[in-house]
């Protein structure tokens, strides 16, 4: 199953920011990209390019790499300021 949001939170010393991404936004926006690199796989499969075909399978396995991303926090840490990241 696909992630559905993610929350991004930044502090600093003076401020304090959230933000929550609905992750279905962006997944509709890569939709037209997604069923372009569909039609054009068998034509860079035709043409012998390996760059062209590695591109083609790297975006066409997109939804995979997000699936696998469910549950992931990331935090960045410095002397004056923290970021969070939370896909759930």
């Amino acid at each position: 199953m696909l992630p559905m949001i993610l929350w991004i939170r930044i502090r600093d010393e003076n401020h304090s920011f959230r933000l929550l991404l609905p992750l279905l936004l962006v997944y509709i926006l890569l939709l037209p990209f997604y069923v372009l690199c569909i039609i054009a796989y068998p034509f860079t499969r035709l043409s012998g390019s390996l760059s062209a075909e590695g591109a083609v399978r790297i975006f066409l396995h997109l939804p995979v790499l997000f699936s696998s991303m469910r549950g992931t926090e990331v935090e960045f840490h410095s002397n004056d300021s923290d970021i969070s990241l939370f896909v759930k």
